[in-house]
Parts: structure tokens; sequence; C-alpha cells
């Protein structure tokens, strides 16, 4: 009685480990930069809607700049972005990071990486023209 209560013991306090991707495995990353480009709602060729920006982030402030692909398909965060947020705009995104592997012309393989939407926080947008000759009336 003793020896099968130690065992089941034992067996209960060991985890299994898998090499195969669980459907729950995902990459995930927050970043925090500047929209590069007037937001534009595009339409796919089965009509799903979506929006891809690029965002420009510095990890100092006169450091170099990285660029990345930001794409959304949800529709709620879609009419957001096209009615609040202007190009240069300071955004905090949250996203699940997707990686493509393509074949380049020349023949040799590719990889891009794209950031799917899941989150934004709207931090600052630009200045406008019209909004400054407000605030020197």
């Amino acid at each position: 009685m003793f020896r099968s209560t130690l065992t089941s013991t034992t067996r209960a306090g060991v985890r299994n480990f898998s090499s195969t991707l669980s459907a729950n495995s995902f990459a995930r990353a927050q970043l925090l930069g500047r929209v590069g480009q007037d937001i534009v709602t595009n339409e796919s060729s089965s009509g799903t809607k979506y929006v891809r920006y690029p965002l420009a982030v510095s990890y100092k402030k006169d450091g170099p700049v990285n660029w990345f692909n930001v794409i959304t398909f949800n529709e709620q965060q879609i009419e957001f972005l096209t009615s609040f947020v202007n190009k240069g705009a300071l955004v905090h995104i949250e996203a699940n990071i997707q990686q493509d592997v393509y074949e380049k012309e020349d023949g040799t393989k590719a990889i891009n990486y794209s950031y799917i939407q899941q989150r934004i926080d709207l931090l600052q947008n630009p200045r406008t023209e019209e909004a400054e000759a407000e605030e020197s009336k």
C-alpha cells in the first residue's frame, strides 16, 4: 500500500513535454512607436477588410529606428485607426507575431514577420496645422 501511494504521487508530479506546437502556442509582442504612414483600409480577394501600416520603434532617443509591419483584421480597430490615428501618432500595441517564409525571385528563401494587432492604445497624435492655427487665435 505504501508503495502504490508513492508511485501515484510521483506520477502526479511528472510533467509531459512535447516538441510539437499546441493550438495555444503563440508569440506575442508589445511595441511602442510612431505610425509611419496614413491609415488606409484594404480588402482581400476574399472580401476581408484589413489595415496594414508600418510602425517605427526606436530604443534610444537618437538611436537607430526599427520598422515593424503591423496588420489588423478587427473591424472595431480598423474603425478606430481610420477615424483617430494619423501618420506620426505615438501608439502602444499588443500583437501576435506571424512568420511567413517565401521564395525570392533569385530562388533564395526569405522570412517576413508580421505583427497581428490585438490591442492598440493611442498615446499622442501629431500636431496638425489646424490645431496650431486654433491655438494661435
